[in-house]
């Protein structure tokens, strides 16, 4: 890629250069004294239009005919040599003149003796069609386009000697600061975003040098917006111009990344030299000569290179803009902004900052400290390490990695949350070591969305002056509604603070799962070492220390739903639990529990079953009960509050071993029906007949018609026949194998299983 490049709308959109009083635009008084062309003191060019001010109302101003659109602001530089003579702001001290003549035109105050305390060269942006005048004279500023601009004072007195009130060049536009590019080695940075700016030839107010760092105002934009193609030409001067779907926002000077265009040579990283119109522009390109051809897909991308360090930027006190006037975007996937101990703080509060991630660009902030700004939005490329935000809005994560950082004193409003997460991934380890404290309003620290996952991990964190109870404005963590009862289980490891919660739906449960010990199974093929996937883990614990374990319980059903009573069983929903020793047999195996009460809860059976089962019944905790996933490693993390915890289980894959292992069949039918469900794999797959019945032993091809039901292809023995012992399975790729391990209550356990593959 190139060099970096830095370009402005400002430079182009110029209403005077006030370089003279008289050419190419006259200027006018308003009250007594000449204006006369300036060149003691100007800021931009050699010369600024200034006005002698021995009386206490009046100003200057220049005419022409100026189409200003909504967004687009008016910028001028004010300098005024009395500043203690001035009015304070509110009084109008200086103001910001627009309309459409010296009787009909409206005033917008920008300075004043308590605000411009030491005087100077002060640009300030209005933007005027946006927010309301402060003064008018006669009908008004009217409507677009606007004829005369300026500047207009209020004093206390008149000065008697000198000029003291001066004016340069005046501009129009959104006001923005564009950087494209930046080579190995010729990356942007902020000292060539201020050498672009502060040139005499520009003074474009954007991003300006001061003692000990730079001012900001306006629209900082680090890359820019994609654009596609529809056609391409080509001069025999060697200009190619592309044509655009929409509007491009290029302009010129911005360098571009062009791809995928078609034709010969037209691809390159280019420099915009013109743009005819909104959706064409031209750049030199050496190739033959072309008309224009339709070319679709072509991509026009401003990426960048920003890297910088150890730098201070304020943002500007702008009063008479937008909210969002004051802003940072980074655009374009292949953008890489890194910056290392970068602060930035905003003066004011009308428009104290926006930061947005607008596409996913490589970001990494380490150290960086961002203080009274507005809302930030982050991408999951983004990473920031040990960062500050001091005093500003919400932040939304986007899935980014932000360990050791500090959210304090969070200006969000009552009720809201400062870190907002709501992606489908648990923050463990993206969200490690960082410390909320609570603003001046009642606000959650983090705020997690309807994509969070229901269990999540929150390690090292720091909470501070959030309230003690749930359910209140000020809780540490806030939970949205997911639309149906959702149960939240939140493993805190090594969290401190007051930690409480509340949450959007009543009917969610929040658990908090206080420095959990973690318990993991990875499943490995023995011979090739491959972690395997949909493998089965079934462990439960062998010592009731810490959970239940054949703990006596009775039960009731209704239709499908079985309801346990079981005395103070400690137990939360979606935990699992072992029941045998039921009768009928339909209420026995592993199920994921919904607690209902302290003494009760209920689990979904596979069948409905008579009412109420009888039996020597026990209840079993279990802590892994699911197939493997890609990386063959299932876990399980809570807190062991007493003691180490003994377990026990199985590992297998498939179905292996009986899974029905008698029946009678029936030779007319040609089905074999037996209570209980089978659970195999696949639709179809082998019974094998033992010898020692009356049926021929063998293999036999067999289909799963539906829960308890398994028809048999092929000859059978004779009609009627006695109990037929035989293996239902998908053919298994694996033997099963035992988990027997013990549990440390601080430390976890990690275990891993290595299955035997079975021919």
């Amino acid at each position: 890629m190139a060099a970096a490049t830095y370009t402005s709308d400002l430079t182009a959109q110029v209403i005077s250069t006030c370089e003279s009083n008289s050419t190419p635009l006259v200027f006018t008084n308003l009250g007594t004294g000449a204006d006369a062309t300036e060149t003691d003191y100007f800021i931009q060019g050699s010369a600024c239009v200034s006005k002698p001010f021995n009386i206490t109302a009046g100003g200057i101003y220049c005419t022409t005919s100026q189409a200003i659109t909504s967004g687009q602001c008016f910028w001028a530089w004010y300098y005024f040599g009395c500043p203690n003579a001035l009015l304070a702001e509110a009084s109008g001290g200086v103001q910001a003149l627009i309309g459409q003549s010296g009787t009909a035109h409206d005033k917008w105050d920008v300075l004043g003796n308590d605000t411009y305390t030491y005087g100077g060269w002060r640009c300030i942006p209005v933007d005027f069609l946006g927010i309301g005048y402060d003064d008018r004279t006669g009908a008004g500023a009217g409507s677009s386009p606007f004829l005369v601009f300026g500047v207009y004072c209020n004093t206390s007195a008149g000065i008697s000697k000198g000029n003291p009130l001066g004016i340069d060049v005046i501009r129009y536009g959104r006001g923005q600061a564009r950087i494209t590019a930046g080579a190995v080695a010729s990356e942007a940075t902020f000292a060539g975003l201020a050498t672009f700016n502060d040139g005499t030839s520009a003074r474009l107010g954007l991003f300006q040098t001061i003692d000990g760092g730079y001012l900001q105002q306006g629209l900082v934009m680090l890359g820019l917006a994609t654009a596609t193609t529809t056609f391409r030409a080509r001069s025999g001067s060697n200009v190619a111009t592309l044509t655009t779907a929409s509007a491009h926002g290029l302009i010129v000077g911005d360098t571009v990344v062009i791809t995928g265009v078609g034709g010969t040579g037209y691809n390159a990283t280019a420099v915009v030299a013109s743009i005819p119109t909104t959706t064409t522009f031209t750049y030199s390109n050496t190739g033959s000569s072309e008309g224009t051809t339709a070319d679709t897909g072509g991509s026009i991308k401003g990426e960048v290179i920003f890297k910088d360090s150890n730098k201070n930027i304020l943002i500007a006190n702008t009063k008479k803009v937008s909210s969002s006037f004051n802003r940072w975007e980074i655009r374009q996937t292949n953008s890489i902004i890194d910056w290392t101990n970068i602060g930035i703080a905003a003066l004011g509060t009308v428009a104290a900052g926006e930061f947005e991630c607008i596409d996913n660009a490589d970001i990494n902030f380490d150290a960086c400290i961002f203080s009274n700004m507005s809302t930030f939005i982050f991408q999951t490329a983004s990473t920031l390490t040990n960062c500050i935000f001091n005093s500003c809005k919400l932040i939304t994560s986007g899935g980014g990695v932000f360990t050791g950082t500090k959210v304090l004193t969070s200006s969000v409003a009552a009720d809201a949350f400062a870190f907002g997460w709501n992606v489908a991934t648990d923050p463990d380890g993206y969200l490690d070591n960082m410390t909320f404290s609570k603003g001046t309003n009642a606000h959650h620290a983090i705020g997690f969305g309807t994509s969070c996952p229901t269990t999540m991990t929150l390690r090292e964190l720091i909470f501070s002056g959030f309230h003690a109870d749930n359910g209140n404005n000020a809780s540490a963590l806030y939970f949205a509604d997911k639309g149906t009862n959702t149960t939240w289980t939140i493993n805190l490891v090594g969290c401190t603070g007051t930690i409480t919660y509340k949450k959007a739906r009543s009917g969610d449960t929040v658990n908090f799962v206080i420095d959990p010990s973690t318990f993991s199974v990875t499943v490995k093929n023995i011979d090739t070492g491959a972690v395997i996937l949909g493998a089965r883990v079934l462990a439960y614990v062998t010592s009731g220390v810490n959970f239940p374990y054949q703990a006596s319980v009775t039960i009731t059903s209704s239709g499908t739903t079985a309801t346990v009573a079981h005395t103070a069983h400690g137990l939360a929903s979606n935990d699992n639990i072992l029941i045998s020793g039921a009768v009928p047999d339909t209420y026995n195996g592993a199920f994921t529990i919904t607690v209902t009460g302290v003494d009760a809860y209920t689990y979904t059976l596979p069948a409905t079953a008579t009412s109420p089962a009888t039996g020597t019944i026990t209840a079993t905790m279990v802590l892994i009960n699911s197939a493997t996933g890609v990386s063959g490693i299932l876990s399980d993390s809570r807190t062991y509050p007493t003691a180490d915890q003994p377990v026990t289980g199985w590992v297998r894959k498939a179905t292996y071993g009986p899974s029905f292992t008698s029946g009678t069949w029936d030779d007319t039918a040609l089905t074999l029906t037996k209570a209980g469900a089978f659970t195999g794999l696949f639709t179809s797959f082998s019974i094998t007949i033992i010898s020692g019945t009356n049926m021929v032993a063998g293999e036999y091809l067999a289909t799963y018609v539906s829960a308890d039901v398994v028809t048999l292809v092929g000859t059978a023995g004779s009609a009627n026949s006695s109990n037929v012992a035989f293996t239902i399975g998908s053919s298994a790729l694996y033997k099963q194998q035992p988990i027997s391990e013990t549990i440390n209550k601080t430390a976890g356990l990690g275990v891993t299983v290595q299955l035997i593959a079975d021919s």
